[in-house]
């Protein structure tokens, strides 16, 4: 994968298409090649891949079967109240085709652009719902703590653990590590990585 995202697929050495490599992988992992597309979700540290799900998630399809799942609110309240002191009640789309969350005060209502209230939880609340929507078998996550504050990261750690899915998370923050302690998922492994003097990984 380079840094646009685009992929050349080498299996053994010799390149393949990506139609015969869909046929390879499905056999594999003894997946329908029509859901493999959906066997893995790969979340890198990257602001353009997060603007490009947003457009996704707005999408008439996507977002109504989002609605349907009751997932727009769910997420709110499973991991966005449990961190914030405002009244954020759920995610709708905005006029604009912008995912906006509606704040109450009192007897008053406002919606907010979702990008306006912090990076933090415009990335939480993009991805949440992008694997609200794919319902992966693998979710793949670099760099979790990215532009989250340590009581979100605690939240998006339950949230993911509370999921049927297997995830792989990379992260640099020792507070990750203490914060997954807390959690305690179900048959967590930590992997560390290091390279010595010789330029050579090792792992423990």
């Amino acid at each position: 994968i380079n840094d646009w995202g685009n992929v050349k697929i080498l299996i053994d050495g010799k390149e393949m298409s990506a139609n015969d490599s869909l046929k390879f992988f499905s056999e594999i992992l003894k997946v329908d090649e029509d859901n493999l597309m959906n066997f893995s979700f790969f979340i890198p540290n990257d602001t353009r891949l997060m603007r490009e799900l947003c457009t996704e998630i707005v999408k008439e399809k996507t977002w109504n079967y989002l609605m349907k799942s009751g997932a727009n609110v769910r997420i709110v309240k499973e991991l966005i109240s449990k961190v914030v002191r405002d009244n954020f009640t759920e995610v709708h789309v905005g006029p604009n085709n912008k995912l906006e969350i509606r704040k109450v005060i009192g007897d008053k209502v406002f919606f907010i652009d979702v990008a306006d209230i912090g990076d933090g939880i415009e990335r939480v609340l993009t991805y949440a719902l992008s694997l609200e929507a794919v319902q992966p078998k693998i979710v793949l996550w670099d760099d979790i703590e990215a532009s989250a504050h340590p009581g979100l990261v605690k939240v998006l750690l339950e949230w993911l653990a509370s999921k049927n899915w297997q995830v792989i998370l990379s992260t640099h923050s020792i507070d990750v590590l203490h914060t997954l302690l807390d959690v305690e998922p179900e048959d967590a492994q930590i992997i560390a990585l290091n390279k010595d003097e010789r330029d050579i990984l090792k792992y423990r």
